[in-house]
């Protein structure tokens, strides 16, 4: 696992809300993509990322292998500057219980 997918799955993780306060979740590898998701043809990390969470809620994210290249924005404040507005980066799957920012 490298240090941005781990990176991305704990901020993901602490995005739903799924981690309560004062607790850690617990960090596993993911495994293969499932079928569902390789048959849409984006090659991604053979290992994803599981975060277990103490309510019960599990998170799996899968990153993209390589980030799709596109043409340059005229803004200047585009933050990531050569992906393309809705591109695919990698899956996410939720399961068990659990409320996102809105409560």
């Amino acid at each position: 696992m490298s240090k941005r997918t781990g990176f991305i799955a704990i901020a993901v993780f602490a995005a739903c809300g799924a981690a309560q306060a004062a607790t850690t979740p617990e960090v596993e590898t993911a495994g293969s993509l499932p079928e569902a998701v390789k048959a849409r043809g984006v090659r991604c990390s053979d290992g994803g990322v599981k975060l277990k969470g103490p309510g019960g809620a599990t998170v799996e994210i899968w990153v993209r292998d390589t980030l799709p290249n596109g043409e340059k924005p005229e803004s200047p404040d585009v933050a990531f500057m050569k992906i393309p507005h809705g591109a695919m980066i990698g899956f996410i799957r939720v399961t068990g219980k659990f409320t996102d920012r809105r409560g």
